[in-house]
């Protein structure tokens, strides 16, 4: 994964986010990469965001409550999904170096 996407450009942050990418699976690092992307989402609209592939989708999907709970990344709010037009939680980046 190229770093510079989810590092603010600094050698700190750039460095927090290789650590960081180093011990990520691919459906994690492809949700981090598509929340760089659009700044703040629902895991719906970062899993579009990701891929095209629909299975592959949902296993992206499902790994926003493991980077909530290791920190690399936070629930923001709440709003209606641009996808599904359910209510859901929006999620950012944390300031490991993330959007």
């Amino acid at each position: 994964m190229d770093t510079r996407s989810i590092s603010s450009g600094d050698p700190c942050s750039t460095a927090g986010a290789e650590h960081i990418a180093s011990r990520l699976s691919r459906c994690e690092m492809a949700f981090l990469a598509a929340l760089s992307e659009l700044g703040e989402a629902t895991s719906v609209e970062v899993a579009h965001q990701a891929c095209d592939n629909h299975g592959r989708r949902e296993s992206v999907r499902k790994r926003a409550a493991k980077l909530v709970r290791d920190g690399t990344i936070k629930i923001v709010g709440s709003r209606r999904c641009r996808i599904t037009n359910r209510q859901a939680k929006t999620y950012s980046g944390t300031t490991l170096g993330f959007r």
